[in-house]
């Protein structure tokens, strides 16, 4: 009996752990892929503005100038957490930027041809040689030089952070289960140990009756 008390308990730890592990880790990772868009959109409006504005060394509007539009970006941005920032004009690489856990246009060949061949701003997920990306690109038609501005996250490093996080998680769980299981063996042992026998050595030594036997019993008596 104590043994499938036991069983039934642990089991039902087990099924409890698991759905918090699933729940923890899909919670996580959408809010990774929330927070990746919410960068990605922040740089392409930075970029934007910036696009708009005046060239901080004359003083005058970039117009059709990519180059210094691209130069005053790169000067004062830092890409974050698995970024890459990429700059082209005329179809060749002009300047990049990268976090350590991003990749340069030499590592993406494919997507950098896929977005070379956008005429119109795009975001999405791309697959590349080395995981998988989300992106926004901007094209800059331009009589001085076509130019393209992307912004590139590759979260699969971030998901191993979150992957590593779940598996030192499951490891508490698991002792948390263990402590849990050996002080259930104990208890339901106590719980379930028969109850001592408080009556008097007399009573205790007297054998029960059953209500029948006691009225034959009676009759006997008032013969």
């Amino acid at each position: 009996m104590r043994v499938r008390i036991l069983a039934v308990v642990v089991l039902l730890l087990l099924a409890a752990s698991a759905g918090s592990v699933i729940l923890l880790r899909s919670a996580l990772l959408d809010r990774l892929d929330e927070e990746v868009a919410e960068r990605l959109e922040r740089e392409a409006e930075e970029f934007r503005l910036l696009r708009t504005g005046n060239d901080p060394s004359t003083g005058r509007p970039f117009g059709d100038d990519v180059r210094a539009v691209f130069d005053t970006y790169f000067a004062r941005e830092i890409p974050d957490e698995g970024e890459s920032l990429l700059a082209f004009v005329d179809g060749r690489i002009y300047e990049s930027r990268r976090a350590q856990d991003a990749f340069d246009p030499d590592d993406i060949a494919a997507a950098t041809r896929f977005w070379l061949a956008l005429d119109q701003p795009s975001r999405g997920v791309i697959e590349t040689d080395v995981g998988e990306a989300y992106y926004v690109a901007l094209p800059l038609p331009s009589p001085e030089g076509d130019g393209l501005f992307v912004v590139a996250n590759f979260p699969e490093f971030e998901r191993n952070e979150i992957d590593e996080a779940v598996q030192v998680h499951i490891g508490i769980q698991l002792l948390t289960l263990a402590v849990a299981s050996a002080l259930g063996a104990v208890l339901a042992g106590r719980v379930l140990r028969p109850w001592p026998d408080w009556r008097p050595p007399r009573a205790r030594s007297r054998r029960p009756t059953c209500p029948g036997e006691s009225r034959s019993r009676a009759a006997t008596r008032r013969r």
